[in-house]
């Protein structure tokens, strides 16, 4: 597909990256390969597609506590976030883990998988 963009820089190869990236389970990949082919301005509902498939790659996540307010942060890879519990955040699917901490309770490092989909808590 790259090859193909390189000698035919039609946007389509890039919408088309993508599906074969999330096919492969690659899905920053493929969510990066999206944003590349949304900003080059495809037609309506090209673009609903791929927003739609956007959001299903990075879906909208809560990262909660008990009790909640502790200070939190997610990291993948060298990439963080934080704030204070419950998080909302929108991550691409595949592994993470949150570093929580909050007074006079004992830190805690959950991992976990975020699915394609709408959001899970």
């Amino acid at each position: 597909m790259q090859q193909a963009h390189a000698e035919d820089p039609a946007p389509g190869y890039v919408a088309n990256q993508g599906v074969v990236l999330e096919a492969m389970g690659q899905y920053a990949e493929a969510v990066a390969a999206f944003e590349r082919y949304l900003a080059t301005s495809p037609p309506p509902a090209k673009r609903t597609a791929a927003e739609a498939t956007v959001r299903r790659l990075r879906p909208e996540v809560v990262v909660g506590s008990v009790p909640a307010g502790g200070a939190g942060a997610l990291r993948r890879g060298r990439r963080r976030g934080g704030g204070v519990t419950p998080l909302r955040v929108r991550l691409v699917a595949g592994p993470h883990f949150a570093e929580l901490s909050l007074t006079g309770h004992r830190p805690a490092r959950p991992a976990f998988v975020v699915e394609p989909g709408e959001g899970r808590r």
